[in-house]
């Protein structure tokens, strides 16, 4: 069983774009992703995509990727030469991360020992299940990411965020059960960041800045 994908639109590209002065507004009550990118999001099944040289900035959003953000499962894709500046990502209750550019993994299915999910239970404890991750072979080459901000998280400039999941052990990479046949570690997805992320960045969380 391959992991799901909610949408099916493959390889588009976006180029030389200004988006600018934007906002994405979620649903506080909602904690498990309040809403999308404030400048661009790239959602769960965008296999091959590339977004590049495009000018990204001044936007805002209450959840996760306050300029841009790939959200979910999505194979093979490029975000390159792209300038990233004065984006914020912040919210007044809940932790929100990546002002400039989130690579954000979809959160999993919480469900109880008894099959029920956490939603159609009343008063029960239920920790986060293990989500998609975001796919292997994400390329984040020559961007220019300076003077953002996540002001209620972690991660000023660029934040990396349950990039492995389910996908490590399905078809068709198998990489942790190939693996564990031969006795070796499994092997994660690999991520390439060959960006300059600026130091013009805040954030104000117990944890450094990414």
């Amino acid at each position: 069983m391959r992991p799901f994908r909610s949408s099916s639109t493959r390889g588009c590209t976006s180029t030389t774009n200004a988006v600018t002065n934007n906002a994405s507004l979620g649903d506080a009550l909602f904690s498990g992703t309040p809403s999308g990118g404030g400048g661009v999001t790239i959602s769960a099944g965008a296999d091959n995509y590339r977004f590049d040289h495009n000018w990204v900035s001044g936007n805002l959003s209450s959840g996760d990727g306050g300029g841009v953000v790939h959200s979910g499962l999505s194979f093979n894709g490029t975000i390159d030469h792209n300038y990233i500046l004065f984006n914020q990502s912040s919210d007044a209750t809940l932790p929100t991360n990546g002002g400039g550019l989130g690579i954000i993994g979809a959160n999993g299915t919480r469900t109880l020992p008894n099959g029920n999910e956490c939603n159609s239970a009343e008063l029960a404890d239920c920790p986060p299940g293990l989500g998609d991750g975001t796919g292997a072979n994400l390329m984040i080459d020559s961007n220019l990411i300076i003077g953002n901000s996540a002001e209620s998280g972690s991660g000023g400039g660029l934040r990396l965020q349950q990039v492995n999941g389910t996908e490590v052990i399905t078809p068709p990479y198998k990489l942790a059960a190939d693996h564990v046949v031969r006795g070796h570690r499994p092997e994660q997805h690999h991520r390439e960041q060959t960006s300059r992320v600026g130091t013009a960045r805040a954030c104000r969380w117990k944890t450094p800045c990414g």
